[in-house]
């Protein structure tokens, strides 16, 4: 059996997510933050749900666990409001960094051959959303997260 590689960010002092500032994030609060890609893509929404600290999926408190089901709830409602939303995936993978990201993919209504877990490829075949639409999409969310 071969070694793991290790992980981006594996130590904190490395990792790239607790070294980028509010202000490359979407919506903020004490514990949580969510970005976006840097451009759109074929979706018409990917964000990423990650925690302050640096912490992975099973490092999560209690209080970091109840929270984590509340946003990802809150989130996918969020999104699958949008009229060209049809559904919403939510995805961990870790073997890409240390730091816990979750991701939000909303597959666009009439997109059959998006169902599953090929999305993400998809994602990448697909030509991007018109610039603005994905901008209002993101502003939309962020509103919704902030609204309490």
């Amino acid at each position: 059996m071969g070694t793991e590689p290790p992980r981006r960010g594996d130590r904190q002092e490395q990792c790239s997510a607790c070294h980028t500032p509010d202000s490359a994030y979407l919506w903020t609060d004490e514990r949580w933050r969510l970005k976006s890609p840097p451009k759109p893509s074929g979706l018409p929404v990917v964000v990423i749900l990650e925690p302050r600290a640096h912490l992975d999926l099973g490092d999560l408190s209690t209080m970091h666990a109840a929270e984590l089901g509340v946003l990802t709830v809150r989130l996918e409602r969020a999104i699958r409001s949008l009229e060209s939303v049809a559904q919403v995936h939510v995805n961990r993978w870790g073997d890409g960094t240390a730091h816990l990201q979750m991701w939000f993919l909303a597959r666009p209504h009439g997109y059959l051959q998006l169902r599953g877990p090929f999305m993400t490829m998809w994602d990448e075949v697909l030509p991007p959303i018109d610039e603005y639409e994905w901008q209002m999409n993101l502003e939309y969310i962020s509103a919704w997260l902030s609204a309490d």
